[in-house]
């Protein structure tokens, strides 16, 4: 019975997209929320369940984002497969971070994961010739 109610509201919300196809506002705010509640939902999973302290979760969201748009507009990839690529390189990034940090316990863990979330920003910011910086990149194709 406890998943009812989450069953209703992910129903409504596949929906959504379908009784208002021509308000571009409920599309973008509906895949905003939904990214955003993906990464909770990780961020969950790791410190909820596992105990793991992580302040760089973004990080890696960010990483899998800039990938997918880069190859996207930059090398022309379909999007899906792009999508694709971007999940990869986050997920082989986030395992080759891990691999040593995983190793330190509480607040040195917080701190790693701070470090690299950190240098991600960085790095994002600065890297204005694939990033576009702080402007961030223009003309993201939609998925096809």
């Amino acid at each position: 019975m406890r998943l009812a109610g989450f069953y209703a509201f992910a129903a409504a919300v596949a929906l959504l997209p379908a009784l208002f196809p021509d308000n571009y506002f409920v599309v973008v705010i509906g895949a905003s929320a939904g990214l955003n509640v993906i990464l909770a939902v990780g961020l969950n999973l790791l410190m909820g369940y596992a105990g793991q302290i992580s302040l760089g979760h973004a990080a890696f969201f960010g990483v899998g984002a800039y990938a997918s748009a880069i190859l996207t507009t930059r090398f022309g990839w379909p999007s899906l497969l792009a999508l694709a690529a971007g999940l990869l390189a986050a997920g082989l990034l986030a395992w080759g971070f891990a691999r040593p940090i995983l190793r330190l316990r509480g607040h040195y863990l917080a701190m790693a994961t701070l470090g690299f979330g950190v240098i991600a920003h960085v790095v994002m910011v600065q890297a204005t010739h694939w990033t576009g910086g702080p402007d961030g990149l223009a003309g993201i194709p939609p998925l096809n």
